[in-house]
């Protein structure tokens, strides 16, 4: 009690600052302190006339700072009475002590107030202050500083020390469990130094998001104090399984990059010129086998700018629910003189939920897996879908679960028939197991490490007028109108053996898979004596295993099996063309990548077939090829 009247007694006698009164404003300056020793010690009572010099200074540098006259000494006594130094003092180190005492100054529109303390250690000043504020009723900011004791009363050297509780903005120090993860505050781009700090961050709220390819983006609301540095640690989690394209030597479909924030439109292709010597010299084309009565021997050049893919892929900005929208569509010169629609499809999909539907005639769910050879992968053992509709994926943990329903491309457009039967429409279905942490690299690009097994089933129609045609001149019955089932299952295996090797291949069973450019396009036979049809049952795949040398040339080797196993002899083969019951390939060859883009290849290959006519025997076709490819 004693020391509290001596402390009333010095502050009625000890003169108030020397600036006139100003106005109520935003800022308070309450009072510095005179400690005896440390932080929080006890007032030096003797020294309060000196600490209301000081204050004094402190003033000047606030308005200098703020911008504005703050509340001045005689203010304070009207707004919390004569004696409220007494009570700041009393509080001594204590923050909502010096809070409450100071929260009245609230109704005169106060929302900020500086107080301090100060010691004397030999010819400096030590200063502590802390910036209140009022409004949310905690300390904002804090700095400790020196000031020389002869230059005590000047306004220069306390600037320095308080121009920090002026500063609004304060740091954040982002901690991530991922290397390289992007960062936006307030979608702007974060400008991390090297210590992963973000400086200079405006007082207040803001939306932070980390994103990285693979993880489910994180928005985190981070509210940052001025004059302070707000740790944030972040963990990424990552996306369930998503579809991955498989990779394709030919380039005939387009690669999406993560989508952008405009809608971008982008064309795509890629051409691919032939060389190609065989010892069958049957024509201007390649043979996917060897043509039956031509007897190897000759020697024939082909020159085919096939296969030529030219199209363009649009990308939609991601949805606010995290949806995105994509697609493409694009024209070909495979086989045939004329173009054909390669591919014309629409993707929705969302990366948080794992699923996706793609509407159109895009990447297939059955049979996706294309083997690598120079010239035209067909006729060997490496089927294509060719499946137009709707496909769902989904994904369980590392499970993928895909299905199909729709038509095969060859139905699509076609001309009704008189007493022609419509074909039910064909389903597919897929289950691949997924080792997103094993990947490896084909046809230079990244894939994981993927078994899957699918399956497929449809109907085709049989007897149409050209069959028909054929039939009266060769002086069989007409062919029955009728359908026929498609059905076939694969098994597709993508093992990578190191960063640079892998294996990969394809295995399958199926019955009337002509379609699905198996059976060597042999279509189902026809009954001399009834018209009816008999399809044909076939098996087949290939293997290949590749190895990369450095970055830009990979090697292959590869063997492929395509044989018909029942139903050849069953009936008159359509067109007259000569049963093939089995047909196989191996093949070498090499790639070379001379710049992004750009590329060439050598390979050497055999064919053999094996014709169901005695006569013809299983002639081998031995031919070299030699090709450049251009991709965008």
């Amino acid at each position: 009690m004693t020391l509290r009247l001596l402390l009333l007694a010095a502050l009625a006698l000890a003169p108030a600052a020397k600036a006139p009164a100003a106005p109520a404003g935003g800022l308070a300056v309450l009072g510095l302190r005179p400690v005896e020793a440390g932080p929080g010690s006890a007032t030096a009572i003797t020294r309060l006339a000196e600490a209301q010099r000081l204050r004094a200074a402190v003033e000047g540098v606030a308005e200098a700072l703020g911008g504005a006259p703050p509340l001045r000494h005689d203010d304070l006594r009207g707004a919390l009475g004569r004696a409220y130094l007494v009570t700041l003092f009393d509080c001594l180190d204590d923050e909502p002590c010096l809070l409450a005492a100071a929260a009245p100054l609230r109704a005169r529109g106060v929302d900020a107030a500086l107080v301090g303390e100060y010691g004397r250690q030999g010819d400096l000043l030590t200063v502590r202050l802390r910036r209140l504020d009022l409004r949310a009723g905690r300390v904002a900011a804090a700095a400790t500083f020196e000031v020389p004791a002869a230059q005590a009363e000047a306004l220069a050297p306390w600037r320095a020390g308080l121009a920090p509780l002026f500063d609004d903005t304060g740091s954040l120090a982002l901690v991530v469990n991922l290397a390289g993860a992007a960062c936006t505050l307030d979608g702007r781009p974060c400008d991390l130094g090297p210590d992963g700090v973000l400086p200079a961050v405006t007082a207040g709220e803001h939306l932070l998001s980390l994103s990285h390819e693979g993880y489910r983006r994180l928005d985190r609301v981070v509210v940052v104090v001025a004059g302070q540095r707000l740790r944030v640690a972040a963990a990424l989690e990552e996306l369930p399984l998503q579809v991955v394209k498989a990779p394709d030597p030919a380039s005939r479909l387009p690669t999406f990059a993560p989508p952008g924030e405009e809608t971008r439109l982008a064309p795509f292709g890629s051409l691919r010129l032939l060389f190609l010597v065989d010892d069958v010299d049957a024509g201007e084309r390649e043979e996917p086998a060897v043509p039956g009565g031509v007897a190897p021997g000759g020697a024939g050049l082909v020159v085919l700018p096939r296969p030529a893919v030219v199209g363009v892929s649009v990308q939609s900005p991601r949805g606010p629910g995290g949806w995105q929208l994509r697609g493409a569509v694009a024209a070909a010169f495979v086989k045939d003189p004329a173009p054909e629609l390669d591919s014309a499809y629409a993707e929705l999909l969302d990366e948080e939920l794992g699923l996706r539907f793609l509407l159109g005639l895009g990447q297939s769910v059955f049979s996706g897996l294309t083997a690598g050879t120079l010239t035209s992968p067909e006729g060997f053992g490496d089927l294509a879908g060719g499946l137009v509709g709707l496909t769902a994926s989904t994904s369980l943990g590392p499970v993928l679960l895909e299905g199909f329903v729709g038509k095969h491309k060859s139905q699509l457009g076609a001309e009704a028939w008189p007493g022609g039967a419509v074909p039910a429409p064909f389903l597919a279905a897929r289950l691949a197991y997924v080792d997103a942490g094993r990947g490896g690299r084909l046809y230079g690009e990244d894939y994981p490490l993927t078994v899957s097994l699918s399956a497929v089933m449809g109907e085709e129609r049989l007897g149409d007028p050209d069959e028909a045609a054929w039939a009266a001149e060769a002086g069989l019955p007409a062919p029955a109108l009728e359908r026929l089932p498609v059905r076939a299952a694969s098994l597709e295996l993508f093992l990578p053996l190191s960063p640079t090797a892998s294996l990969a291949g394809e295995a399958w069973v199926g019955e009337g898979v002509h379609l699905l450019e198996g059976s060597l396009w042999q279509r189902p036979r026809l009954d001399p004596a009834t018209g009816r049809h008999h399809r044909l049952r076939s098996a087949g795949g290939w293997l290949q295993l590749a190895v990369g040398v450095g970055q830009r040339l990979e090697l292959r080797a590869l063997a492929g099996l395509d044989a018909v196993v029942a139903g050849l002899g069953s009936g008159a083969a359509p067109f007259d063309e000569a049963p093939v019951s089995r047909n196989e390939l191996a093949a070498v060859n090499g790639t070379l990548e001379l710049v992004p883009g750009l590329s060439l290849g050598l390979q050497l290959h055999l064919v053999r077939t094996t014709f169901l006519d005695p006569s013809l025997g299983r002639p081998l076709l031995r031919a070299a090829s030699f090709t450049g490819q251009v991709a965008f």
